[in-house]
């Protein structure tokens, strides 16, 4: 029998530097419209976030795929 395998986290320190070059590419507007790409459970958790708290990497996947879908090349 194999072991689960652990679950895979990332740092809120990435989370908040991801919104950061979200405000440096799209302008401070770009944030909020970002945030909104996410389920209330998912932007509750970005923004209770502290730097050095561990967050799922779901989460942080979820935040990427919502700055692509608002500031991806078409």
């Amino acid at each position: 029998m194999t072991a689960a395998a652990p679950a895979q986290h990332a740092k809120g320190s990435t989370l908040r530097s991801t919104l950061a070059f979200v405000a440096a590419a799209g302008g401070e507007e770009a944030r909020p419209r970002v945030l909104d790409r996410l389920s209330p459970a998912d932007r509750a958790a970005v923004d209770a976030a502290a730097p050095t708290d561990e967050v799922p990497l779901p989460l942080l996947l979820a935040l990427w795929r919502a700055v692509d879908a608002e500031l991806g090349a078409d």
